[in-house]
């Protein structure tokens, strides 16, 4: 058996280090958590190696040893620690003591189920080993991917019943003979079911058009108007929409269009999708047109029109009711005369109809009502009820002209639209409740993991900067690569560790949102980032930004993480530029047009460094994502998905462009007033 060797004489032995630096190694050894041991080869006569002998073990390497640390020195590796010997460890031992190349892996260990970081590089005829117990960061990733992974799971479920309901939709769509439709606000396209090309002639491209393919055929005196009214009733978190205009036809006559719509809202309550029908009442207007000409012609028309006509006298009471009033409910015209009409009214609706029936005749104006009628089987449908005041010369009121359309159909298809519309918004209220619970789950685990994580990390920290401000002097250049590279290796961990934490609690709801000037949040965060723009001689232009209502200390971060990017990923010999503008939007794009007064702000932060392939858009904002390696470029691949985070905390979007060598740019839309 090997004679037990002390523990300063063993590191003399194994690294020929000089006295004056022997008490510092032995300090950093024997407070050091991270199991260290170093080995010597054994070679056969061809001077192969063949095994390793332990010559030198810290106090926290006795976890891999099955004896005690002095009985341990000069046993065989193969034979006396077979758990560090296991394939493909020991033919990676050997390829770091032949090519001289450190090794730095993960490795898992079934017994306790412990995960380490193992650093292995060469040292004479042999090599040190260090192994860093990681299993509670390995668990923690493994918390986060099993929470991710979850919540995929529950999206893919979500786009698998929506998809279904898509279909549903798309099959109603073609039972009926409204033009129904389906505009994607966010990327401001439309779709248009079968009956809309029907009806208008117009040619179906087989996929979406954009929206201007409907706007422009709106009659030019309507266009303004309805369009005025969509933004309103979407930027006003309204759910409904109903207008009347006219709509141009292929032949290049113009139909007479009602219109109805209803506003889907995500979970966070902005505006994404609008569903609706088109229905052609071109007949119906051309029918109260001829209606109003003159009496013979009135009653001829109204006999032989498939519409309910009245007329009403100024005291009220209807004196004409057409033959089709007959067909509709089965029973004769003069049941419904004087006031007898009146019977034939659902009771929940008949006092509005009152209501303005009685307002139409004292202020002599037209009204519109949507009621339901009894029909010849004893059904209340609904029924479309239009009311014209017909005035002579002199302004006075000669009569009410009514005509009344079948809409039963109509509505029921609304009705479908209107509970497609509140499930959806009932699925996406229990997911953002799950998200809720999830997210909290996550903030608690984060917290205490990093809390444990950072306690020994700060001891490694504390320990090799003592050794470093005391005794760096006295260590040769070998020992000082290895103390450099722990220390870098505890710094990059500790980073991981704090984004990780800022990541967690960015789902916390309690921040307040308050009126803040952006360009005095840049120029803060500059402050922070003087020495390394005079290091790197970077210019920051910053233009007109306005104030607008968001949470300081979060925005604070997004600039930080973007300017940190900026002045990290440089060309060689060029020197960095960075501009950074703002313009209010008329709505939340980042291709929407400039308005001065816009409920909107597009923020665009561009740099002339090194990009990115345009394929990464989308994936740069994912947790962990890197594009370059840690050694050449350093970070945690955490800081833009904080970025993105605390962007969509502010129901705002981000999204980046570039090309690699050309600079990238980053492109942020905020509401100007945090939405209640």
């Amino acid at each position: 058996m090997a004679k037990a060797i002390p523990a300063k004489d063993q590191y003399t032995v194994a690294t020929g280090a000089s006295a004056g630096g022997l008490e510092a190694i032995h300090e950093f050894f024997h407070f050091n958590p991270n199991a260290i041991l170093a080995f010597r080869c054994i070679r056969d006569n061809q001077g192969a190696i063949t095994d390793f002998t332990l010559q030198l073990a810290n106090p926290a390497a006795k976890a891999f040893l099955e004896k005690s640390i002095p009985e341990s020195i000069g046993l065989s590796l193969k034979k006396n620690i077979p758990l560090l010997a296991t394939n493909p460890l020991l033919e990676q031992y050997i390829q770091v003591v032949q090519s001289g190349h450190p090794l730095q892996t993960d490795v898992h260990f079934d017994t306790g189920n412990k995960w380490y970081s193992l650093s292995v590089a060469r040292m004479q005829d042999g090599f040190v080993s260090t192994f860093t117990d990681i299993t509670e960061k390995k668990l923690a990733d493994q918390k986060i991917r099993k929470n991710y992974d979850e919540l995929e799971h529950k999206v893919a479920e979500r786009t698998r019943a929506l998809a279904a309901s898509e279909e549903r939709f798309r099959l109603v769509a073609r039972a009926t003979n409204d033009a129904l439709w389906d505009w994607d606000l966010e990327n401001n396209t439309i779709w248009l079911g079968e009956a809309f090309y029907k009806l208008f002639g117009y040619e179906n491209p087989g996929n979406r058009a954009a929206r201007v393919f409907w706007l422009e055929k709106l009659h030019p005196d309507d266009r303004q108007e309805v369009d005025e009214s969509l933004r309103d009733v979407i930027h006003s978190r309204k759910n409904q929409w109903s207008r009347e205009y006219r709509f141009l036809k292929r032949n290049g006559d113009y139909a007479h269009i009602l219109d109805r719509g209803y506003v889907l809202h995500d979970e966070s309550g902005h505006p994404y999708r609008m569903l609706g029908s088109m229905f052609d009442v071109t007949a119906m207007k051309n029918a109260e047109q001829r209606v109003a000409s003159n009496i013979a012609q009135r009653k001829f028309l109204a006999e032989s029109m498939p519409l309910i006509v009245w007329t009403v006298d100024p005291r009220g009471q209807v004196d004409f009711v057409n033959k089709q009033f007959e067909t509709y409910t089965g029973r004769h015209y003069r049941d419904a005369l004087g006031n007898r009409w009146q019977g034939f009214i659902h009771k929940e609706d008949l006092p509005a109809l009152q209501q303005n029936w009685k307002q139409a005749l004292e202020e002599k104006k037209d009204f519109t009502l949507e009621l339901r009628i009894r029909n010849a089987t004893g059904e209340y449908q609904w029924n479309l009820l239009r009311a014209r005041a017909r005035k002579d010369r002199d302004g006075k009121l000669l009569n009410l002209v009514i005509t009344i359309t079948d809409i039963h159909h109509q509505k029921v298809m609304n009705e479908v639209l209107e509970n497609m519309v509140t499930e959806r918004t009932r699925e996406l209220e229990d997911i953002n409740d799950a998200l809720e619970i999830s997210n909290n789950d996550l903030q608690q685990f984060a917290s205490v993991a990093s809390h444990d994580l950072q306690e020994p990390l700060r001891k490694i920290q504390m320990f090799t900067g003592l050794i470093r401000d005391k005794y760096i002097q006295e260590l040769s250049e070998t020992p000082r690569q290895y103390l450099q590279k722990i220390m870098l290796s505890s710094a990059r961990m500790k980073v991981l560790i704090t984004d990780i934490l800022s990541y967690s609690r960015l789902s916390a709801s309690d921040s307040i949102f308050e009126p803040a000037n952006l360009r005095h949040i840049i120029e803060e965060t500059l402050d922070d980032f003087e020495i390394i723009i005079k290091e790197k001689n970077a210019s920051v232009v910053i233009e007109d930004l306005p104030v607008i209502e968001i949470i300081p200390g979060q925005m604070r971060q997004v600039f930080q993480n973007l300017l940190s990017n900026a002045l990290k990923f440089v060309q060689p010999g060029i020197n960095p530029h960075i501009t950074i503008r703002g313009k209010r939007v008329s709505h939340r794009s980042v291709d929407a047009p400039e308005q001065p007064d816009g409920p909107w702000c597009r923020i665009t932060v561009q740099d002339n460094g090194i990009g990115f392939d345009t394929k990464f858009s989308a994936n740069i904002f994912n947790l962990f994502q890197r594009l370059h390696s840690k050694d050449k470029y350093e970070g945690s691949g955490i800081g833009l998905a904080i970025t993105k985070k605390i962007i969509d905390k502010h129901s705002g979007l981000i999204t980046a462009h570039s090309q690699e060598g050309s600079g990238a740019t980053f492109i942020i839309v905020l509401p100007v007033r945090h939405p209640t």
